[in-house]
């Protein structure tokens, strides 16, 4: 099952996302389970994601994650006229400070159906 928009979940090994417009995931590993978190710029109300928000993505992520990324439309999330590129960068910010610094990394894509997985014991993104 793929991940919905504004939803998170973890599984064994990989995780796969509804299909990215204007959205970015982040995918973490702690172990053998991998936990992927599908972000919106806006939710169902318009309202914008904001640093407000940034706690209940940390605690979906779990605290002992051991490798992270972020994948998807990042680009327009850091662009400042769509009101979201300060909490994109903070939101980058506490998600890279969970880890040492080879064990993040971004992939700014756009438009997709993203995943990840783990595969010779490294964590990385997946393209449908």
């Amino acid at each position: 099952m793929a991940i919905a928009e504004r939803q998170y979940g973890t599984k064994k090994t990989e995780v796969r996302f509804t299909a990215f417009t204007s959205c970015i995931g982040i995918v973490s590993r702690t172990g053998d389970e991998v936990t992927g978190v599908h972000l919106s710029i806006k939710n169902e109300n318009g309202e914008l994601f904001d640093a407000a928000a940034i706690p209940q993505v940390m605690a979906a992520l779990g605290a002992n994650y051991t490798e992270v990324f972020i994948i998807g439309s990042i680009d327009i999330w850091q662009n400042p006229d769509n009101g979201v590129a300060d909490a994109y960068a903070e939101l980058e910010r506490q998600v890279r400070d969970g880890v040492n610094e080879q064990d993040f990394n971004t992939y700014p894509l756009g438009d997709g159906t993203y995943g990840g997985e783990i595969e010779d014991d490294r964590l990385g993104p997946t393209y449908v």
